[in-house]
């Protein structure tokens, strides 16, 4: 973050608990972007290259650059180090809208609490069908939304079978389907990761708060918590249930 402290409020929020677990999150996210193989050969020269030596944002993001050029492993549609001031330089987190209709899939993006139409994001997506042959392992980014654009995605999943987003929850952001959507993931729970399955329960709470989504979608994704027995998706249940 750029903004300057001036009081103890400005201090706790700049380098409070949540500025931590947000970085965490934006570093796993830095990880599936650039695949872990060259993520790690990039943090490996930014250490050697800022040994003994002041570092600041910068620094790392133009070593994980320098090594996605070599690799080839980045296929945002700008400069890595910008994508990523836009996660940085900007407090809170977006919210990803997906339509699917047949196999095509339409994003958005607004601010989750939908206030200061200024803030957005160049955000990795990735989808997958919930299906038995369902790529889970897959989290390199199939495409960017980037910031005021509607993506329009042609013939990309599976017409009959739910959509998920965000594979493995390893994007920073919350994803609101269409309602024919959500309740399908209801029906098909058991078959989705479930890293996802504590995605999904996490978003519909949080989207229910701020009215986004209705009663009957809470209902319905939080129908199945009990059922949960794997330690992703069993998490949140004491904050939602």
């Amino acid at each position: 973050m750029t903004d300057q402290t001036t009081d103890r409020a400005d201090n706790d929020r700049m380098f409070g608990t949540f500025s931590y677990h947000k970085g965490g999150r934006v570093v796993r996210m830095m990880e599936h972007m650039l695949t872990k193989e060259t993520f790690n050969k990039g943090l490996t020269a930014y250490l050697v290259d800022m040994e003994y030596s002041a570092a600041k944002e910068d620094d790392l993001f133009l070593s994980l650059e320098a090594v996605t050029l070599e690799d080839g492993t980045y296929n945002g549609r700008i400069f890595f180090s910008e994508a990523m001031k836009s996660w940085t330089n900007q407090a809170g987190l977006p919210v990803v809208h997906v339509i699917k209709e047949g196999g095509d899939l339409t994003f958005d993006q607004r601010w989750l609490r939908d206030k200061e139409t200024d803030r957005e994001w160049h955000i990795p997506l990735t989808y997958t069908s919930v299906l038995p042959t369902s790529d889970w392992p897959n989290t390199h980014p199939e495409d960017w939304l980037p910031p005021g654009s509607v993506l329009t995605k042609v013939d990309v999943v599976e017409a009959t079978a739910p959509v998920v987003v965000n594979v493995q929850g390893t994007g920073y952001y919350r994803v609101n389907y269409d309602k024919a959507n959500w309740l399908a993931l209801a029906t098909d729970h058991m078959m989705i990761h479930c890293f996802n399955r504590a995605q999904i329960i996490c978003d519909v709470a949080a989207l229910y708060e701020l009215d986004l989504v209705t009663q009957e979608v809470r209902d319905a994704e939080l129908g199945y918590i009990d059922q949960q027995t794997e330690w992703g998706p069993s998490t949140p249940m004491s904050s939602v249930s």
